[in-house]
């Protein structure tokens, strides 16, 4: 029984639906990539009555019973047909089929014109948004049956790709902006001020980061270095506007490249922000290596965390050369799997997340976190490691109010009758 075969005849938790990128058959391409793209794929539910509570969550109604494609089926118009399936297009609604029977490759573009292929089985289900560029592929076996069902996106016109779909990924605009906006944005927050931090964010097999010593706030897309997932540069910004100095790689570089090897990062974010290096100081002052505060909300904007949960947040020591820290970022990271930044001591931090959105979402609240942190224990006291007493050892309001006003003071804190 051949490959394709074993497939076909598989349940669909026997394995798990394959994605990865085409010029590096190596490389995953991760659901949360898929997401970003507004991609969905169910391969895991148990039977028919999962299937159908989909459906019903989505929204989505069959639109078409079973048809096959197959040389036995379509006779002599198998080859123009497959041929036709072949081409880069898109639909102008969602598409949504599920594999009956057989296999396929649905191979899309990412936002930085890589080729994603996804191979679909038996039993699973996919939607693709119109805004993706994509194309069908039978696989070897040549043969597949599917259902097509409709969302609440609809549409049917074809249309093809015009422009050259083989831009380069270092021409690509989209992913140069963005960190060039980024960067905007941290600069404001006081996050990336006098040349200090660095960003780099992911799309595919390539890595756009900025590069070292230069004013954040005034980067252009055109200043951006790119790697690839080796950490090897593949494109390099040239000289420094106004000056014969050629731009210089992030002495970030081998730190980030440790959390996109380590934890399969979408980007990688570097902070000099003040609520970073208070953080460092308290936890210096308590004699302890670690930040940690727990029972606050903005907790739950930490991947894997929530309320309840003590976040956290390991720091190491300060060097003199930020490249020296590669080793002791990538032993903190090893001890520390549920951790989704680093503190540097008298430094700042190194923030990831599985996409650009969620490494900004964590870092904003984790610079949230050290300030209050810093506050609680300066302003009252408190340890934000420790939980909240219970409500019901709170005074009730007679109580409370009496206490107030025997100390001279009413219930909004003013002298009496003001």
């Amino acid at each position: 029984v051949g490959f394709d075969e074993q497939l076909r005849l598989q349940g669909p938790r026997a394995r798990n639906m394959r994605t990865w990128y085409l010029d590096n058959p190596d490389e995953p391409a991760s659901k949360a990539i898929l997401a970003e793209l507004g991609i969905k794929v169910w391969d895991d539910y148990s039977d028919e009555d999962e299937l159908k509570g989909i459906l019903a969550l989505e929204n989505l109604t069959l639109k078409s019973s079973k048809y096959a494609l197959s040389p036995e089926e379509l006779g002599p118009s198998f080859e123009e047909y497959v041929a036709e399936m072949g081409k880069e297009h898109k639909i102008s609604g969602d598409v949504v089929y599920r594999v009956v029977s057989g296999s396929i490759f649905i191979d899309v573009r990412d936002d930085a014109d890589e080729w994603i292929r996804i191979l679909l089985a038996r039993s699973e289900l996919i939607l693709i948004p119109p805004t993706v560029y994509r194309r069908e592929i039978l696989t070897e076996q040549q043969y597949i049956e599917l259902e097509s069902y409709e969302s609440p996106n609809k549409g049917a016109a074809r249309t093809a790709r015009e422009e050259d779909p083989r831009v380069t990924h270092l021409s690509h605009p989209y992913t140069r902006h963005l960190v060039v906006d980024l960067c905007k944005e941290f600069y404001d927050l006081g996050w990336v001020t006098g040349t200090g931090g660095s960003i780099s964010v992911r799309y595919g097999n390539r890595i756009y980061m900025t590069p070292s010593g230069v004013q954040k706030e005034r980067m252009t897309p055109e200043d951006l270095f790119v790697l690839d997932l080796e950490g090897r540069v593949l494109s390099h910004p040239g000289l420094v506007p106004g000056s014969a100095r050629a731009y210089k790689l992030s002495a970030c570089a081998p730190l980030f490249m440790h959390t996109y090897k380590l934890r399969g990062s979408g980007a990688v974010l570097h902070s000099h922000g003040m609520e970073c290096v208070l953080a460092t100081l308290l936890c210096e002052k308590l004699r302890v290596k670690e930040f940690r505060i727990s029972h606050q909300e903005m907790i739950k904007g930490l991947v894997g965390h929530g309320y309840h949960d003590e976040l956290v947040i390991p720091i190491i020591e300060n060097t003199a050369h930020e490249e020296d820290l590669a080793d002791s970022l990538e032993k903190a990271i090893r001890a520390h799997p549920q951790a989704n930044a680093v503190l540097v001591a008298r430094h700042g931090i190194y923030v990831w997340g599985p996409t650009w959105g969620k490494a900004k979402t964590q870092a904003e609240c984790l610079h949230y976190l050290f300030g209050l942190a810093v506050k609680m224990h300066d302003l009252f006291g408190m340890d934000p490691r420790a939980p909240p007493p219970l409500w019901a050892s709170y005074a009730p309001p007679a109580a409370a109010a009496a206490l107030l006003l025997g100390g001279g003071r009413s219930l909004h804190g003013l002298p009496p009758g003001y």
